[in-house]
Protein backbone atom coordinates (compact mmCIF):
# COMPACT_ATOMS: atom_id res chain seq x y z
CA UNK A 1 0.00 0.00 0.00
CA UNK A 2 1.05 3.46 -0.75
CA UNK A 3 2.32 5.32 2.12
CA UNK A 4 -0.62 8.51 1.66
CA UNK A 5 -0.77 10.42 4.40
CA UNK A 6 -4.67 11.34 4.08
CA UNK A 7 -5.16 7.65 4.78
CA UNK A 8 -7.33 7.73 8.33
CA UNK A 9 -4.62 5.72 10.11
CA UNK A 10 -1.38 7.77 8.68
CA UNK A 11 0.67 8.59 11.97
CA UNK A 12 0.64 12.04 12.71
CA UNK A 13 4.34 13.58 13.75
CA UNK A 14 5.42 13.54 17.03
CA UNK A 15 7.16 16.75 17.68
CA UNK A 16 8.72 15.41 21.02
CA UNK A 17 10.32 12.51 19.02
CA UNK A 18 11.81 15.01 16.52
CA UNK A 19 9.83 13.38 13.57
CA UNK A 20 9.30 14.90 9.96
CA UNK A 21 8.89 12.63 7.54
CA UNK A 22 10.04 12.21 4.18
CA UNK A 23 6.94 12.37 1.81
CA UNK A 24 8.23 13.28 -1.80
CA UNK A 25 8.87 10.65 -3.57
CA UNK A 26 11.52 11.82 -6.02
CA UNK A 27 13.79 12.84 -2.89
CA UNK A 28 13.20 9.55 -1.24
CA UNK A 29 14.33 7.81 -4.64
CA UNK A 30 17.51 9.90 -5.11
CA UNK A 31 18.39 9.48 -1.46
CA UNK A 32 18.16 5.24 -2.17
CA UNK A 33 19.80 5.75 -5.61
CA UNK A 34 22.74 7.61 -3.82
CA UNK A 35 23.19 5.35 -0.73
CA UNK A 36 22.64 2.30 -2.46
CA UNK A 37 24.55 2.66 -5.74
CA UNK A 38 28.28 1.68 -5.10
CA UNK A 39 28.38 -1.20 -2.37
CA UNK A 40 26.59 -3.88 -1.28
CA UNK A 41 25.94 -5.34 2.36
CA UNK A 42 23.26 -5.07 4.70
CA UNK A 43 21.34 -1.64 5.03
CA UNK A 44 20.58 -0.08 9.06
CA UNK A 45 18.31 2.30 8.67
CA UNK A 46 17.65 4.68 11.31
CA UNK A 47 14.02 5.74 12.09
CA UNK A 48 11.59 3.61 9.75
CA UNK A 49 9.39 6.75 10.42
CA UNK A 50 6.47 6.08 7.56
CA UNK A 51 8.46 3.59 5.33
CA UNK A 52 9.08 5.80 2.36
CA UNK A 53 12.92 5.54 2.65
CA UNK A 54 13.15 1.79 3.67
CA UNK A 55 10.72 1.20 0.70
CA UNK A 56 12.75 2.62 -1.56
CA UNK A 57 15.97 1.08 -0.24
CA UNK A 58 14.58 -2.11 0.09
CA UNK A 59 14.23 -1.99 -3.71
CA UNK A 60 17.77 -1.59 -4.29
CA UNK A 61 19.43 -3.17 -1.26
CA UNK A 62 19.47 -7.37 -0.42
CA UNK A 63 18.56 -6.91 3.14
CA UNK A 64 17.44 -4.19 5.60
CA UNK A 65 17.08 -4.02 9.18
CA UNK A 66 15.07 -0.82 10.28
CA UNK A 67 15.15 0.57 13.87
CA UNK A 68 12.03 2.17 15.27
CA UNK A 69 10.96 3.55 18.69
CA UNK A 70 7.51 4.51 18.27
CA UNK A 71 5.34 2.05 18.72
CA UNK A 72 2.24 3.93 16.76
CA UNK A 73 4.42 3.74 13.89
CA UNK A 74 5.18 -0.29 14.49
CA UNK A 75 2.12 -0.89 14.32
CA UNK A 76 1.25 0.84 11.48
CA UNK A 77 3.52 -1.20 9.36
CA UNK A 78 2.16 -4.25 11.26
CA UNK A 79 -1.08 -3.34 10.69
CA UNK A 80 -1.80 -1.39 7.30
CA UNK A 81 1.64 -0.79 5.56
CA UNK A 82 3.80 -3.88 5.27
CA UNK A 83 7.18 -3.90 4.33
CA UNK A 84 8.27 -6.17 1.39
CA UNK A 85 10.18 -9.33 3.30
CA UNK A 86 13.88 -8.42 2.77
CA UNK A 87 13.15 -5.89 5.60
CA UNK A 88 13.42 -6.56 9.37
CA UNK A 89 11.70 -3.92 11.71
CA UNK A 90 12.93 -3.68 14.55
CA UNK A 91 11.94 -1.64 17.70
CA UNK A 92 14.53 0.09 19.05
CA UNK A 93 16.43 3.25 20.75
CA UNK A 94 18.94 4.14 17.18
CA UNK A 95 21.25 5.87 20.03
CA UNK A 96 21.51 2.21 21.73
CA UNK A 97 22.40 0.13 18.91
CA UNK A 98 25.84 -1.97 18.87
CA UNK A 99 26.99 -1.80 14.79
CA UNK A 100 29.45 -4.15 16.20
CA UNK A 101 27.20 -6.74 17.80
CA UNK A 102 25.11 -6.36 14.36
CA UNK A 103 28.15 -6.38 12.09
CA UNK A 104 29.25 -9.77 14.06
CA UNK A 105 25.72 -11.51 13.62
CA UNK A 106 25.44 -10.31 9.92
CA UNK A 107 29.05 -11.45 8.95
CA UNK A 108 30.09 -8.18 8.30
CA UNK A 109 30.87 -4.44 8.46
CA UNK A 110 27.10 -2.27 7.75
CA UNK A 111 26.07 0.26 5.61
CA UNK A 112 23.88 2.98 8.10
CA UNK A 113 21.12 5.57 6.25
CA UNK A 114 18.46 7.54 7.85
CA UNK A 115 16.39 10.49 8.21
CA UNK A 116 17.66 11.37 11.88
CA UNK A 117 15.44 12.75 14.47
CA UNK A 118 17.01 17.00 14.37
CA UNK A 119 16.83 16.90 18.51
CA UNK A 120 19.06 13.68 18.75
CA UNK A 121 21.16 14.17 14.91
CA UNK A 122 24.61 15.23 17.08
CA UNK A 123 23.93 12.43 19.25
CA UNK A 124 24.03 9.85 16.26
CA UNK A 125 27.17 10.82 14.86
CA UNK A 126 29.10 10.34 17.79
CA UNK A 127 27.63 6.54 18.00
CA UNK A 128 28.58 6.16 14.20
CA UNK A 129 31.40 7.49 14.69
CA UNK A 130 32.65 6.12 17.76
CA UNK A 131 31.84 2.42 16.30
CA UNK A 132 32.84 3.46 12.74
CA UNK A 133 35.09 0.02 12.45
CA UNK A 134 31.70 -1.44 12.31
CA UNK A 135 30.87 0.69 9.24
CA UNK A 136 31.67 1.26 5.76
CA UNK A 137 29.26 4.01 5.50
CA UNK A 138 26.70 6.24 6.14
CA UNK A 139 23.90 8.26 4.37
CA UNK A 140 21.98 10.31 6.90
CA UNK A 141 19.65 14.13 6.90
CA UNK A 142 20.59 16.67 9.12
CA UNK A 143 19.27 20.03 9.30
CA UNK A 144 21.41 22.22 6.50
CA UNK A 145 23.07 24.16 9.42
CA UNK A 146 24.54 20.61 11.71
CA UNK A 147 25.54 19.38 8.28
CA UNK A 148 27.94 22.34 6.87
CA UNK A 149 29.39 22.17 10.71
CA UNK A 150 30.12 18.62 10.11
CA UNK A 151 32.16 19.18 6.94
CA UNK A 152 33.17 21.76 7.65
CA UNK A 153 36.80 23.08 7.32
CA UNK A 154 39.63 24.06 10.00
CA UNK A 155 39.49 28.23 9.51
CA UNK A 156 35.84 28.35 9.40
CA UNK A 157 33.62 29.83 11.22
CA UNK A 158 31.47 26.19 11.54
CA UNK A 159 34.70 24.29 12.27
CA UNK A 160 33.93 22.63 15.60
CA UNK A 161 34.07 19.65 17.66
CA UNK A 162 31.38 17.73 15.18
CA UNK A 163 33.72 18.70 11.96
CA UNK A 164 36.43 17.02 13.99
CA UNK A 165 35.24 14.20 15.14
CA UNK A 166 33.33 13.45 11.67
CA UNK A 167 36.45 14.38 10.04
CA UNK A 168 38.88 11.77 12.06
CA UNK A 169 36.89 8.85 11.43
CA UNK A 170 36.46 9.80 7.68
CA UNK A 171 35.71 11.01 4.74
CA UNK A 172 31.93 13.84 4.65
CA UNK A 173 30.45 15.38 2.03
CA UNK A 174 27.23 16.88 1.54
CA UNK A 175 25.34 15.46 -1.68
CA UNK A 176 22.14 17.40 -1.85
CA UNK A 177 20.03 19.84 0.00
CA UNK A 178 16.57 19.01 0.25
CA UNK A 179 13.97 21.89 0.69
CA UNK A 180 10.87 21.95 3.50
CA UNK A 181 8.66 21.08 1.33
CA UNK A 182 9.24 17.41 0.90
CA UNK A 183 8.93 16.84 4.38
CA UNK A 184 5.51 16.59 6.38
CA UNK A 185 5.68 18.88 8.90
CA UNK A 186 7.48 20.86 6.75
CA UNK A 187 10.36 22.45 8.67
CA UNK A 188 11.55 25.65 8.98
CA UNK A 189 14.84 25.33 7.33
CA UNK A 190 16.48 23.32 4.79
CA UNK A 191 18.15 19.71 4.96
CA UNK A 192 21.44 18.36 3.84
CA UNK A 193 21.81 14.79 3.05
CA UNK A 194 25.85 14.11 4.36
CA UNK A 195 28.03 10.85 3.10
CA UNK A 196 30.03 9.59 5.74
CA UNK A 197 32.68 7.05 4.16
CA UNK A 198 34.48 5.41 6.60
CA UNK A 199 36.62 2.78 4.54
CA UNK A 200 38.02 6.55 3.33
CA UNK A 201 40.20 7.24 7.15
CA UNK A 202 43.49 8.95 6.88
CA UNK A 203 45.50 10.43 9.49
CA UNK A 204 47.01 9.55 12.21
CA UNK A 205 45.23 7.18 14.89
CA UNK A 206 44.33 8.76 18.37
CA UNK A 207 46.22 6.19 21.36
CA UNK A 208 42.89 6.67 23.48
CA UNK A 209 39.69 7.89 21.71
CA UNK A 210 37.67 8.67 24.55
CA UNK A 211 40.75 10.84 25.55
CA UNK A 212 40.83 12.18 22.12
CA UNK A 213 37.10 12.89 22.76
CA UNK A 214 37.56 15.13 25.36
CA UNK A 215 40.62 16.92 24.00
CA UNK A 216 38.83 18.24 21.25
CA UNK A 217 36.11 18.86 24.23
CA UNK A 218 38.14 20.62 26.23
CA UNK A 219 39.69 22.88 22.84
CA UNK A 220 36.42 24.28 21.80
CA UNK A 221 35.37 23.98 25.61
CA UNK A 222 35.54 28.28 25.30
CA UNK A 223 35.50 29.24 21.62
CA UNK A 224 36.90 32.93 21.98
CA UNK A 225 39.70 31.63 24.03
CA UNK A 226 43.35 30.64 23.31
CA UNK A 227 43.75 26.84 23.41
CA UNK A 228 46.15 27.20 26.45
CA UNK A 229 43.56 28.57 28.20
CA UNK A 230 40.94 26.43 27.70
CA UNK A 231 42.75 23.09 28.05
CA UNK A 232 44.06 24.75 31.49
CA UNK A 233 41.36 24.72 32.64
CA UNK A 234 39.41 21.93 31.30
CA UNK A 235 42.23 18.87 32.73
CA UNK A 236 43.01 21.58 35.50
CA UNK A 237 46.80 21.20 34.72
CA UNK A 238 49.56 23.91 35.33
CA UNK A 239 50.64 26.58 32.77
CA UNK A 240 53.94 25.25 32.03
CA UNK A 241 53.52 22.06 31.23
CA UNK A 242 50.35 22.66 29.02
CA UNK A 243 52.51 24.93 26.88
CA UNK A 244 55.05 22.33 26.84
CA UNK A 245 52.41 19.66 25.75
CA UNK A 246 51.05 22.33 23.17
CA UNK A 247 54.82 23.14 21.67
CA UNK A 248 55.71 19.55 21.25
CA UNK A 249 52.44 18.76 19.33
CA UNK A 250 53.41 21.46 16.88
CA UNK A 251 50.79 23.97 18.58
CA UNK A 252 51.17 27.51 19.11
CA UNK A 253 49.78 28.37 22.69
CA UNK A 254 47.88 31.51 21.89
CA UNK A 255 46.47 29.64 19.00
CA UNK A 256 42.37 28.69 19.10
CA UNK A 257 40.86 25.68 18.61
CA UNK A 258 38.96 26.30 15.08
CA UNK A 259 42.47 26.90 13.20
CA UNK A 260 43.80 23.07 14.08
CA UNK A 261 43.39 20.39 11.85
CA UNK A 262 42.27 16.66 12.87
CA UNK A 263 46.16 15.96 12.92
CA UNK A 264 47.03 18.58 15.22
CA UNK A 265 44.28 17.14 17.84
CA UNK A 266 45.28 13.90 17.65
CA UNK A 267 48.98 14.70 18.32
CA UNK A 268 47.81 16.26 20.83
CA UNK A 269 45.61 14.39 22.38
CA UNK A 270 48.13 11.64 22.70
CA UNK A 271 50.60 13.93 24.26
CA UNK A 272 47.95 14.89 26.75
CA UNK A 273 47.01 11.28 27.29
CA UNK A 274 50.45 10.04 28.44
CA UNK A 275 50.86 12.84 30.68
CA UNK A 276 48.27 12.79 32.99
CA UNK A 277 48.09 9.59 33.16
CA UNK A 278 51.92 9.41 33.92
CA UNK A 279 51.06 12.06 36.35
CA UNK A 280 47.79 11.14 38.29
CA UNK A 281 47.24 7.66 36.92
CA UNK A 282 43.32 7.80 36.50
CA UNK A 283 42.31 9.58 33.88
CA UNK A 284 38.26 8.33 33.76
CA UNK A 285 37.54 11.62 35.52
CA UNK A 286 37.75 13.19 32.14
CA UNK A 287 36.40 10.07 30.17
CA UNK A 288 32.57 11.20 30.74
CA UNK A 289 30.08 10.35 28.36
CA UNK A 290 27.45 13.44 29.41
CA UNK A 291 29.86 15.88 28.35
CA UNK A 292 30.75 14.19 25.21
CA UNK A 293 26.82 15.11 24.51
CA UNK A 294 26.47 18.24 25.84
CA UNK A 295 29.34 19.09 23.94
CA UNK A 296 27.32 17.84 20.86
CA UNK A 297 24.35 19.49 21.01
CA UNK A 298 26.08 23.49 22.29
CA UNK A 299 25.52 26.32 19.79
CA UNK A 300 28.37 26.61 17.42
CA UNK A 301 29.97 23.15 17.88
Amino acid sequence: MKRDRQHPSFPVARKSLGQNFLMDQAAVSRIAELACSCRHGVMVELGAGTGNLTMALAQRCSRIIAFEIDRRLLEWHEQVCRLPENVELRKGDILAISYRDLAAVEGGALRVAGNLPYNISSQVVFALCRQAAYITDAWLLFQKEMAKRIVSPPGSRDYGILSVVSQYSGKVTIEMDLPPTVFSPKPKVYSSLVHFDFTERSGPVAADYDFFIQTVRAAFSQRRKKILNCIRSYFKQGREEMEQALVAAGIEPDARAETLDVARFVGLSDILFKHIRQKQGDISGFLNPARENKAANSPGR
